[in-house]
Order: C-alpha cells, then sequence, then structure tokens
C-alpha cells in the first residue's frame, strides 16, 4: 500500500473538512447523518495508514519517515536563504496543509457503521470542527486576491487617464463628448433615473438590433438638449407642436401607432422614448432596402444620413431641407466619438474604478 497516496487523500479530507466549516450556514444545513459518515471516515483512513505502515519493512518504514522531512527541511533552508534579513520580522503563518487529524485509536470504528457506537466520540469531533473555525485563514490567499483586485482598479483608472487626456488634446472631440454627457445627464434629471439606462432598456426592448444607441444619444441632444419639460412643468413642445425629448409629432405619432399596432402617446415621457426607437427601427428598414434596391437618395448610400432625413423632413421626401442639412452636419460632428467606442463606456460610468 502506498503511504504517499494514503497521506495525500488525508489531506485532501482534512481540505474538505476545512472548506466545509468556511459556509457560515453549516451549522443549520448540514446532515447529522454526514457529519457522521465524515467522522468515521477520517477513522479508517488513520487506522489504514497504520496498518499500511506496519506491513512495510524497516527500511521502508524509515525511507516514508526521513524522505518527506528531508524534502521539508531542504525547502525550508531555500525559503530562508531568500528571505528578507534576519533581524525583520516575519508574519507567523502556519502551512495551508498544516491541519490536525482527530484520531482514534480504535479497531471497532473499521467493523461498524453504526453512529451509536461512537456515540461518546461526538462531543470530542464537534470540538475538533468548532477549533477549526477559529483557525486563522491562510493569508497568502487574500493578499494575492487583494493584489488581483488592485491590480484590475489601476488598470481601469489608467484607461480612464488615458480617455481624459485624448478629450485634453482634442478639443473637437471635448466638445462632442460635453454635448452628450450634459444632454443625457439633463434628461436623467428630469426622468428622475439614469438616462442612458433608460434609453438602452427601450432599444433593448423594441429596437431588434436595428437601432444604435450612439444615434440615440446624439439625436436627444439634436432635438432637445435632454429636456423632458418645459419651465412651467408641462412635457416640453416646439413651436411646430412637436412634444418630448425626441420631439414627435401627431402625425409621426399615428402613423408609427398604425404600423407597430401600439398606443404610444407622444406627450408621456416614456412612450416618446418608445415611438422614437419604432421610428429609427422603421427608418433603417426602409432605406436598407432603398439603398440595396439602388435607389438613389440625396443622402447617397450613407444608411444613416438616409435615417436622420427621415426622421427629420419624412420618411417619404423627396429632398433634403435647409434645417435638415443642420441636423446632419451636427450628427456627424457629434459622430467623431464613434472612432473612439471606450469614450462611450468612460460616459455611461462602466469604466469607474
Amino acid at each position: 500500500m502506498n503511504i504517499q497516496s494514503i497521506k495525500s487523500q488525508n489531506i485532501n479530507f482534512g481540505r474538505n473538512i476545512k472548506k466545509h466549516y468556511k459556509n457560515h450556514n453549516y451549522k443549520k444545513n448540514i446532515n447529522p447523518q454526514y457529519k457522521d459518515d465524515l467522522l468515521i471516515k477520517s477513522y479508517r483512513i488513520e487506522n489504514n495508514k497504520k496498518t499500511a505502515m506496519k506491513q512495510l519493512t524497516i527500511p521502508q518504514r524509515v525511507g516514508a519517515i526521513l524522505v518527506p522531512l528531508g524534502c521539508t527541511i531542504g525547502i525550508g533552508l531555500s525559503m530562508a536563504a531568500a528571505s528578507t534579513p534576519k533581524d525583520a520580522q516575519k508574519p507567523d503563518v502556519a502551512a495551508q496543509d498544516n491541519i490536525p487529524t482527530f484520531v482514534i485509536e480504535s479497531d471497532e470504528i473499521n467493523k461498524t457503521t453504526d453512529v451509536s457506537k461512537i456515540s461518546a466520540y461526538q462531543k470530542k469531533s464537534d470540538e475538533y470542527i468548532s477549533a477549526m473555525e477559529k483557525d486563522s485563514i491562510y493569508p497568502a490567499y487574500f493578499i494575492e486576491a487583494d493584489e488581483t483586485l488592485l491590480s484590475e482598479k489601476e488598470r481601469r483608472q489608467e484607461k480612464i487617464n488615458q480617455l481624459n487626456q485624448l478629450l485634453e488634446e482634442n478639443p473637437e472631440l471635448k466638445d462632442a463628448y460635453e454635448d452628450i454627457t450634459k444632454a443625457v445627464e439633463r434628461f436623467s434629471e428630469d426622468m428622475g433615473e439614469d438616462g442612458y439606462k433608460l434609453i438602452n432598456r427601450y432599444i433593448e426592448e423594441y429596437g431588434e438590433g436595428k437601432v444604435d444607441k450612439k444615434d440615440v444619444y446624439k439625436m436627444l441632444y439634436i432635438e432637445s438638449r435632454g429636456k423632458v419639460y418645459d419651465d412651467d412643468g408641462s412635457i416640453l413642445e416646439s413651436e411646430c407642436h412637436a412634444f418630448g425629448p425626441f420631439q414627435i409629432t401627431g402625425i409621426t405619432e399615428e402613423g408609427t401607432n398604425e404600423r407597430f399596432g401600439t398606443d404610444f402617446d407622444k406627450k408621456d415621457p416614456y412612450d416618446n422614448i418608445a415611438l422614437h426607437v419604432l421610428i429609427l427601427k422603421r427608418l433603417y428598414d426602409l432605406r436598407t432596402s432603398e439603398i440595396e434596391e439602388g435607389k438613389s437618395l440625396p443622402t447617397g448610400d450613407n444608411l444613416k444620413h438616409g435615417i436622420i432625413w427621415g426622421y427629420h423632413d419624412g420618411a417619404y421626401a423627396d429632398d433634403i431641407s435647409r434645417h435638415c442639412k443642420d441636423y446632419i452636419e451636427t450628427f456627424d460632428r457629434l459622430s467623431l466619438l464613434d472612432d473612439y467606442p471606450e469614450l462611450y463606456d468612460l460616459m455611461e460610468g462602466n469604466l469607474t474604478p
């Protein structure tokens, strides 16, 4: 029988016990029969180990003891040589696997599974497990975990610093970033919740993968600068009677509800978002089809320009209005951010260290 394998088995059993007690609910959830089975297993492992030792010759016994001992001493000397000066204070850290084994020398344990016959040892077993709860946890694990967390935090902070430096070195990029950020912040304030998450929730529900959040952020800035309400507290209304943060007109509301079988109200701030996303999805399908069919559009083959043109001038307009040209120009200025996707992560707070 292999002494080393038995020793490994015994150590693994000790680890299982230690892992078990780390769960703070173990006292409430542990199955008493399972606990007794663990105790019986520990007795058998220890007695099997002793039986195997008796079967070895004297030289084998000596070797089984001295070889591990020699390895331990050698490792200890190597660590001492590479350690700090002798006068440096060293923490008293016990080896992770140095877990005591509760030994009961009784051949009867190997011959029975009757828990009542070992009830005399139950109290000692409970005391053993309870004592292990009080052991200091191996500190090297937490040092490694803390270093990993620290490294992740430092990595995120370094990325934030790089992006801020990028904005400082590129004034046009910084202006676009601040315009969108301020618009969504105003939108968040008026809606009383995180505007980024709110917009993305509606895109996920109604966009079907055809609506880009970056475009919605830009259009929120262009349409209303993020305002939801007028100064008197009523829903924002333009001179041409377009309503809400995305400036939906009555005819657009009616056509969108009819097409999608919905009943959204342009004067409701949340319905206003839903209508906006549905309009962009409809225009995406329309312009994609027209471009694939080779239809000549004033915006050429630029899909996003075609969508914006339809949003401002109407899906079936013939020409681009002067105001729409300004709209597209502002949209392109804000689109400078698209070359740096991580800037959107920064503004959404996804890079917070």
